[in-house]
């Protein structure tokens, strides 16, 4: 099992704060797992050449000689203690964004744990436009886009950073949009008609009396 379908597995929603009676996830998404590997490479990277330039420099007799027969050790438990300390923090901050699309809104969540949280979201029927937009050739070797949607009101428009199968996610929103236009229609319409039938029927019966 790769890496990230393990974490999306772990970390998928079922449901999420402030989620309405009957309101359905249809999309939930992360940034591309580009980005995951991405986080996780480079610090073990710059830990790997550390550690090269602490051996070509033979620093290693003045770091591990005050704790004696216990340096070896120390020092590889100290080192495998900061790999998974650095891999969690790459995986921690992966998931802290993340975007839905409901049977009833859009949403994006935006978060640095601890430190910087901000939520934006739309009802679905106020979604005028979906764009996507391909931010150079890795994205689109990896297939991956920014999910742009443009929504009526001072909202403006919600992003939905790095995502994979943009296509799709652009799909679900639009069908979404035009199912819930349809029903809007049709429950005003079923409002005009209610109201012209009970004014008719006063009417009747007033001309009855």
């Amino acid at each position: 099992m790769r890496l990230h379908d393990w974490v999306e597995r772990r970390l998928r929603l079922e449901s999420f704060p402030g989620q309405r009676d009957g309101e359905e996830i249809l999309v939930f998404a992360r940034r591309h797992p580009f980005f995951l590997y991405r986080s996780i490479l480079w610090p073990q990277v710059l830990l790997v050449l550390a550690l090269a330039l602490v051996t070509e420099a033979h620093l290693w007799p003045f770091i591990l000689s005050p704790l004696g027969l216990f340096g070896p050790p120390a020092a590889f438990i100290a080192g495998l203690l900061l790999c998974g300390g650095l891999v969690f923090w790459a995986v921690l901050e992966w998931e802290n964004d993340h975007y839905i699309v409901t049977t009833q809104r859009v949403i994006a969540f935006r978060r640095v744990y601890k430190v910087y949280e901000e939520r934006r979201e739309a009802e679905i029927s106020r979604v005028q436009d979906v764009t996507t937009r391909i931010p150079g050739l890795t994205a689109t070797l990896l297939g991956y886009a920014d999910v742009q949607i443009a929504t009526a009101g001072v909202l403006g428009a919600i992003n939905f950073a790095r995502i994979g199968e943009p296509e799709y996610v652009v799909g679900v929103i639009l069908r979404q949009r035009d199912s819930a236009t349809t029903q809007r229609t049709e429950t005003t319409r079923g409002g005009v008609r209610e109201a012209l039938e009970r004014e008719m029927g006063i009417h009747n019966e007033m001309d009855a009396d």
